[in-house]
């Protein structure tokens, strides 16, 4: 009884690290792909370069699909709670990272007309 709890609970760990390194990766491509390329073509009229940090992301964003090959692989290697521990540090790291890389355009917006 108790190794089937445990063979569960591995696939409840597997699914937590793999939703949130997925949503994670989803969030960082649609911000990268369609909200900082507007920012691009505005600074690019004002003759402005792009807040350093936006064009870091601008150019790194799909590295959030790496998240969720590294949850499989730490669960495949029998490690299930750091496959959610993975996915887990991924949202929480890369939610914050996008959203700032693509407000801080816009606080800097006013400052270019």
């Amino acid at each position: 009884m108790r190794k089937a709890l445990r063979e569960l609970s591995g696939w409840g760990w597997l699914l937590i690290g793999l939703l949130s390194s997925g949503t994670a990766a989803v969030g960082c491509t649609a911000l990268g792909r369609f909200a900082i390329p507007q920012f691009v073509e505005r600074f690019a009229e004002a003759g402005q370069p792009l807040p350093l940090i936006t064009q870091l992301f601008a150019s790194s964003y799909g590295l959030a699909w790496l998240a969720p090959p590294l949850v499989v692989g730490a669960w495949l290697a029998g490690r299930a709670r750091l496959s959610a521990l993975i996915g887990s540090v991924a949202v929480m790291l890369a939610t914050p990272l996008a959203m700032f890389a693509a407000y801080l355009p816009l606080f800097k917006l006013g400052t270019l007309y």
